[in-house]
């Protein structure tokens, strides 16, 4: 069974379980709405008089859903404010906050992540355990100095570095593995999906679906997108709640 809803001054053809981009929908993050059915079909039944087939209710869960195009995904917060940007590339990616700061992962063609070539601002190399000391450094690559040599800056440079991985949800010497599906299932989403049909004598209901952990990459890369992206949808809920409060 599928509808034909208008909403924000369009038509759009759904069926339970689906997920739409819609304009102009004043709603935040896990609210309920309700959309508006001009026809429903059903198998051979067909109800094309909009007043009629507007008692078939469309009730849907308001989300973001952040998806690749052409090489990028923007990755947007409950608020629908853009937090962060990622570029791939075959064999690359590039994670940029809005400040326009960004750090470059070297990957081969498994996803496997070149620890000895990611970058900062395409200037400072991220190292670890460098100079007899058991945290991150930073090497500057044309002025040959390190970062920690002075104080400021390598305050400077390592708030970048705590922000783009902190968003990423593990550190330098726990990333193995970065690839596109890890974007898609872990960031693709914020906030729950689901779809819903009251339809007759009984409801069509399609549960929020759980994403599956990708089959390749290291686990405890994983595992570090994982709970990233549970503090997101964690983030998102309580987020909503602050703002009507």
């Amino acid at each position: 069974m599928y509808a034909i809803i208008k909403t924000g001054g369009k038509q759009y053809r759904v069926a339970a379980g689906d997920k739409l981009n819609i304009e102009k929908l004043d709603a935040e993050v896990g609210a309920k709405v309700e959309l508006t059915a001009i026809c429903v079909i059903d198998g051979d039944k067909v109800i094309a008089d909009p007043a009629e087939a507007a008692a078939t209710k469309v009730v849907a869960t308001v989300g973001f859903y952040n998806e690749w195009d052409n090489g990028k995904m923007e990755i947007y917060n409950a608020k629908g404010e853009l937090a962060y940007t990622v570029f791939q590339a075959s064999n690359e990616f590039a994670v940029v906050n809005t400040d326009g700061d960004f750090v470059r992962f070297p990957v081969n063609s498994k996803g496997q992540i070149d620890t000895k070539g990611i970058l900062i601002n395409d200037k400072w190399l991220i190292t670890f355990g460098s100079q007899n000391k058991s945290e991150v450094d930073f090497w500057n690559i044309s002025r040959n100095v390190w970062a920690s040599a002075d104080a400021d800056t390598f305050k400077e440079v390592n708030a970048i570095y705590e922000d783009i991985f902190g968003f990423l949800g593990f550190k330098f010497a726990e990333c193995n593995y970065m690839t596109a599906a890890h974007f898609e299932k872990f960031f693709g989403t914020i906030g729950e999906v689901s779809a819903s049909y009251p339809w007759n004598a009984g409801m069509v209901v399609v549960n929020p679906v759980t994403p599956e952990l990708p089959q390749t990459g290291d686990n405890a890369s994983i595992v570090g997108f994982a709970m990233i992206a549970v503090a997101l949808v964690a983030a998102a809920v309580v987020t909503v709640k602050k703002v009507r409060a």
